[in-house]
């Protein structure tokens, strides 16, 4: 029974430029005193959003991102494109778009379309087209709160 929700991510680490950006940008909004959290599971880089499914259909599923990573050269996702920011009725969220590889972008999109057929999306898309950010910080009205303090 599906009853378990999972999330793909990948954590960035800190020896990778973007770990570094995301500090950086991190820096500005505490010097400006602008309120805010990184991410829960801290930065990280969401390959799947949440769904249901069975410990078994998880270790597969990861199973086979795992090996579409190995073979695709993961610094890639290093390059971002833009800052931009995710804004909802609860919370905004400050994130960097990342560019990666169309291989990679692939094997994610497809992994995500196979998630779709078997099982339940918390938060279903509206295509599953990669998307790939890297939350910077989380907070209420932080889109409002950056402007004010005169940051763009």
């Amino acid at each position: 029974m599906k009853q378990t929700t999972y999330c793909i991510v990948g954590q960035i680490p800190e020896l990778y430029p973007l770990w570094g950006t995301l500090r950086s940008i991190r820096e500005k909004l505490i010097t400006y005193s602008i309120p805010h959290r990184i991410p829960s599971l801290n930065w990280h880089i969401t390959y799947v959003s949440p769904f249901l499914a069975t410990e078994l259909e998880m270790e597969w599923l990861t199973l086979g991102l795992e090996l579409g990573k190995t073979s695709e050269n993961l610094k890639h996702l290093s390059r971002t494109t833009q800052i931009d920011f995710f804004k909802n009725n609860e919370e905004d969220a400050l994130v960097l778009r990342i560019d990666t590889s169309t291989k990679l972008k692939q094997i994610v999109e497809r992994t995500r379309i196979k998630i779709e057929k078997l099982t339940d999306l918390k938060y279903p898309p509206a295509s599953f087209q990669v998307n790939f950010h890297a939350t910077i910080a989380e907070a209420p009205d932080l889109f409002r709160n950056i402007a004010r303090s005169g940051g763009s």
